[in-house]
C-alpha cells in the first residue's frame, strides 16, 4: 500500500494550497475544530509558531478557499463538496502515510526563487 501513488487531486491541492508541512498542520488543526473561529494570536499560542508564519499561512489558505475569514479570525471552510472530499483524503493520507504526504509537499514547486529562475529557462523549440 505504501507504494501506491498519492492521488492526483491530493497532489494538486498540495501544489496549489499547501506550501509547507507547517501549512498542513495548520489546516488539519483548523479542520479538527471547524466550528470555532481562531485569531492569528490564538493559533500562534496553540501551535507555537511565529506570528508572521501563521499570518502568512492562514492568509494564503483563505485566498485558496480553504478557510473563512471574519473580523480577524479564521476557520476551516472546506469549500465545495469536491474540495472537502480532497481535504478529507489529504487528512486520511497524512495519518496513514505521513512520510509520503510530507515528501509530496517538499517536492512541490513552492519556492519563489525557483519559480523566478524557471521563468528565465531557455525553452527548446
Amino acid at each position: 500500500m505504501s507504494d501506491t501513488p498519492i492521488p492526483d487531486d491530493v497532489v494538486s491541492l498540495i501544489r496549489s494550497s499547501i506550501t509547507s508541512v507547517w501549512s498542513l498542520e495548520v489546516l488539519l488543526f483548523l479542520k479538527a475544530r471547524e466550528d470555532s473561529w481562531w485569531s492569528v494570536g490564538q493559533l500562534v499560542r496553540e501551535l507555537r509558531g511565529s506570528h508572521l508564519l501563521v499570518a502568512d499561512v492562514v492568509s494564503s489558505m483563505h485566498r485558496s478557499g480553504l478557510l473563512d475569514h471574519s473580523r480577524g479570525t479564521y476557520r476551516y471552510r472546506g469549500g465545495s463538496n469536491d474540495l472537502r472530499r480532497v481535504v478529507d483524503e489529504l487528512e486520511r493520507l497524512s495519518a496513514e502515510r505521513p512520510l509520503a504526504i510530507r515528501n509530496t509537499i517538499l517536492a512541490a514547486p513552492h519556492d519563489k526563487v525557483q519559480v523566478f529562475a524557471d521563468a528565465f529557462r531557455i525553452k527548446k523549440e
